[in-house]
């Protein structure tokens, strides 16, 4: 089975909120941008302004 099918659909399942370091790499993922926030805010690294947090859309396929 293949998403293209039409019996098919994506759904968002959730969204995880991912710290991103200067080379967009994923540092630690959370489930609240709160959370992400709060943790690079009190995180001590180097080039702390080229850090981001930044939604991932976590989806699911559902048979219809």
């Amino acid at each position: 089975m293949t998403h293209s099918d039409n019996n098919v659909k994506k759904v968002l399942s959730h969204v995880d909120w991912n710290v991103l370091d200067p080379q967009r790499q994923i540092h630690i993922s959370f489930n609240c941008e709160a959370d992400a926030q709060f943790w690079l805010d009190h995180h001590e690294t180097h080039y702390k302004e080229f850090w981001k947090v930044e939604p991932h859309e976590v989806y699911m396929l559902e048979v219809k």
